[in-house]
């Protein structure tokens, strides 16, 4: 037997912040105190606020740098680390960042310390969690860009809703040029895209198709037919997933970010 004790309600763990209002239910998580740290060790903590973490017109480039100048696989580490927690709405601009840790330049490090002016202006932010009885059980919103620049891959962001609270989200750069984003999940869900060709794709069983895609709608029939998946149309003006497949512009930003939950 092994004693135990009670130290009552969990306030914070690994660097999370956890606090709850028992009168409305909600659960808040953050991290302003590890992300004050972070801010002080990149000397970042007097610096500037900014309303995105990506500049809309930020282009990564190939051209690498004098690597040994910057500890930029340190920052993205920490970066990665409040993205993965509670902080959402920086997974896009730290996934970038991300892909160029091995060839980054002075233009990358300077993107990664704006995400830093952006933490420091929303630093006592939370991931929110609330009683939404009235939202679907299971929702998925699922969008990419369209071929990026430089590769002609396209970004996937996708963000699982339970009972209207964010449980899981992704963005990620497909590791083929394709010409679709559905995703399909393997539990009873709504799959909301904007997409409307992949809606008639997934519906349409005569609808022609390369054969490595038919395959995944193939799929995608299957789970629609069981009862496991319905897909729905939903404006792009209204696509939460945009927020992890490019940068936005202010306004933009922030209506997806407040539907991702993370307020202040």
């Amino acid at each position: 037997m092994y004693k135990m004790k009670d130290l009552g309600e969990a306030r914070e763990y690994l660097g999370i912040e956890i606090s709850r209002d028992k009168t409305t239910s909600t659960v808040k998580l953050g991290q302003p105190k590890y992300i004050q740290k972070i801010l002080e060790e990149y000397k970042m903590d007097e610096s500037k606020p900014v309303s995105t973490p990506m500049a809309k017109d930020y282009v990564s480039t190939e051209k690498s740098g004098r690597q040994e100048d910057h500890p930029y696989r340190e920052l993205i580490g920490a970066l990665l680390y409040i993205s993965t927690r509670t902080r959402p709405d920086i997974t896009y601009a730290v996934r970038l960042l991300a892909t160029k840790s091995q060839r980054f330049n002075n233009e990358d490090w300077q993107a990664g310390k704006r995400i830093l002016r952006y933490l420091r202006g929303t630093i006592n932010m939370t991931l929110v969690f609330t009683p939404c009885q009235e939202q679907e059980e299971i929702a998925m919103f699922v969008d990419a860009s369209w071929a990026s620049p430089r590769d002609r891959k396209s970004v996937t962001g996708a963000i699982i809703y339970l009972y209207g609270n964010p449980i899981a989200y992704i963005s990620k750069k497909q590791t083929i040029i394709a010409i679709t984003e559905l995703g399909v999940p393997e539990l009873p869900t709504k799959v909301f895209t904007d997409n409307t060709a992949c809606l008639t794709w997934s519906t349409d069983p005569e609808k022609p198709l390369p054969k490595h895609i038919d395959i995944q709608y193939q799929y995608a029939r299957q789970q629609r037919d069981l009862s496991n998946c319905q897909f729905l149309y939903i404006p792009t003006q209204q696509q939460v997933a945009d927020i992890l497949t490019k940068a936005l512009e202010t306004t933009k930003f922030n209506e997806h970010r407040t539907k991702l939950k993370v307020t202040d």
